[in-house]
């Protein structure tokens, strides 16, 4: 069974995450957005989606994501 839990803006960053648990594992997957305001948002690009297993995850994911979205724009 497959269910989302939320949708936050990552605090520090340009970034938002989408948190899925699946079984006994959180799949992070990073994105970002052309509004402050996800509502509000226009275009929407994700770049880089990985399980969570720490806290240490996510500076590695926000460094790829930073890398990709530099290479996409």
């Amino acid at each position: 069974m497959c269910r989302t839990k939320f949708v936050k803006k990552l605090v520090g960053t340009d970034f938002y995450e989408l948190r899925v648990s699946v079984d006994n594992e959180v799949r992070v997957i990073l994105f970002a957005a052309d509004s402050d305001n996800i509502n509000l948002a226009t275009r929407i690009i994700f770049l880089n989606g990985f399980i969570k297993k720490g806290t240490k995850d996510y500076d590695k994911g926000i460094s790829r994501a930073i890398r990709i979205l530099r290479n996409v724009l």
